[in-house]
C-alpha cells in the first residue's frame, strides 16, 4: 500500500515531467519560428534553425543554425548559436542580451571571375507580376495605408566565436586562389541590429592558410564602426612563405620604374 506522503511525491512527479514536456514542445515550435523573424525583420535575411533547446540557467541554444542563400558556394552557418539573453521590450521591440556565442560558425565568400565580391545573401524575392494590376479604387473607397511595422533591435553586449573558419576564393587570377582562416577566435561587443554600433572593438586570433597548404598564425584588435563602415584593425601575421600566395604572381608580371 502507497502511502500518502508517496502518492503525493508521485504526483510532483508527474507534474513536473509533463510541465517539462509542455516547456520542450513551446520551446520547440513556437520559439524558432519567432526568432526567425526577429532575425529576418533586423537584418533583411532569411535564416534557418534545426533545432533549440534551454540550458541552465537560462540559456537559449541554436542548433544547425544557417543563412538561406540558395547556393553552396557563398554560406554562412554556425554548428551551434548560444544566446544568453538579458531582457526583452515588446513595446520597443528590443532585445537585450548579455552574450552570443558561436561555436563552429563557416563562412564561404568569394571574388568572381569579374572582380566582383560575392558574401553570402538571401535571395531576393521574386520580381512582381507585369499582369496589369486591377484598377484602384477612388480616393473615397480607398483605406488608409498603414504606417510601416518598425524592425525589432537585437543588441548584444558581448560577442563571442569559437573555432570559426573563413574561407575565400578567388577566381579573377590566373589559377584560382583559395585561402582559408582557420580555428578563429573572436571576442568583441557591443553589437546592435540593424542600426549597426557606434563602436564595435574585436579581437582575432586564428591560422591564416594559403596556396599548397602554407600556413601561419595571424592576430588583429581594433576597432569597427559598421553604419559608416569605418575600421581601425591592426593585424600581425607570422612568418609565412610567398608561395602561400602563389596564384597572384603566376604569370607574366609588369614592373615600371
Amino acid at each position: 500500500m502507497i502511502g500518502p506522503r508517496r502518492a503525493s511525491w508521485n504526483r510532483l512527479l508527474v507534474s513536473i515531467l509533463l510541465l517539462i514536456v509542455v516547456i520542450h514542445s513551446v520551446w520547440g515550435h513556437l520559439i524558432p519560428s519567432h526568432l526567425l523573424r526577429v532575425l529576418k525583420r533586423a537584418t533583411g535575411q532569411t535564416f534557418r534553425i534545426g533545432d533549440v533547446r534551454l540550458d541552465f540557467p537560462l540559456s537559449l541554444v541554436l542548433v544547425d543554425v544557417g543563412l538561406r542563400t540558395g547556393t553552396p558556394d557563398l554560406f554562412a552557418g554556425s554548428r551551434q548559436v548560444v544566446v544568453v539573453p538579458r531582457w526583452i521590450s515588446w513595446s520597443e521591440k528590443t532585445v537585450r542580451l548579455s552574450a552570443i556565442r558561436y561555436e563552429g560558425l563557416t563562412i564561404r565568400c568569394r571574388r568572381n571571375w569579374e572582380g566582383k565580391l560575392e558574401v553570402p545573401r538571401s535571395p531576393a524575392p521574386p520580381a512582381p507580376s507585369s499582369t496589369t494590376p486591377a484598377p484602384s479604387p477612388t480616393p473615397a473607397e480607398a483605406p488608409a495605408a498603414a504606417p510601416p511595422e518598425a524592425p525589432w533591435t537585437v543588441i548584444a553586449d558581448t560577442v563571442q566565436i569559437v573555432n570559426g573558419t573563413l574561407e575565400f576564393m578567388d577566381e579573377k587570377t590566373p589559377e584560382p586562389f583559395r585561402m582559408a582562416l582557420t580555428e578563429v577566435s573572436l571576442m568583441g561587443g557591443p553589437l546592435t541590429l540593424p542600426s549597426g554600433s557606434p563602436r564595435l572593438s574585436l579581437a582575432v586570433q586564428g591560422r591564416f592558410v594559403g596556396h599548397h597548404g602554407h600556413a601561419a598564425p595571424v592576430y588583429c584588435s581594433g576597432w569597427a564602426n559598421l553604419e559608416p563602415r569605418n575600421f581601425e584593425i591592426s593585424c600581425r601575421l607570422e612568418p609565412l612563405p610567398l608561395a602561400a600566395f602563389e596564384p597572384y604572381y603566376r604569370g607574366p608580371i609588369q614592373v615600371r620604374v
